[in-house]
């Protein structure tokens, strides 16, 4: 039983330590679009709104989800940026209770929708 219970927490130790450097690593290398810095790749799944503004303040160091203006920047520039084609990404601004403003990148539409809805994440980081 000792041996049970000292695997599983060996097990959720390193799916904890693989998950914070899964994170941490799509902020590698950044790609400089203008006065932003833009992660290289998405998180690794579509999250509600409210869970991907925490997973950006996880990423610390300034890094967050864009305003409006500055997805659209991302959508003028998606070819500099490796996979943004055709996908939805949050904005860090709400319209109404219950919603925020998203991007889709394969018209460049952007849209108010329910906060629950399940979308990419694409973190940028100002330019110091």
């Amino acid at each position: 039983m000792k041996k049970a219970k000292l695997l599983l927490v060996f097990l959720g130790l390193f799916i904890l330590t693989f998950h914070c450097i899964a994170q941490n690593s799509i902020t590698n290398n950044p790609i400089k679009i203008g006065e932003l810095l833009v992660a290289r790749s998405d998180f690794r799944m579509q999250m509600k709104w409210a869970d991907s503004r925490k997973a950006c303040e996880k990423l610390k160091n300034g890094w967050r989800l864009p305003n409006r203006a500055e997805l659209n920047l991302l959508y003028e520039n998606k070819n500099k940026i490796p996979g943004l084609n055709g996908k939805y990404y949050w904005s860090i601004e709400q319209s109404i209770e219950n919603h925020a403003w998203l991007q889709f990148f394969n018209d460049g539409t952007q849209d108010d929708y329910l906060k629950y809805t399940m979308c990419w994440v694409r973190p940028v980081k100002s330019i110091d």
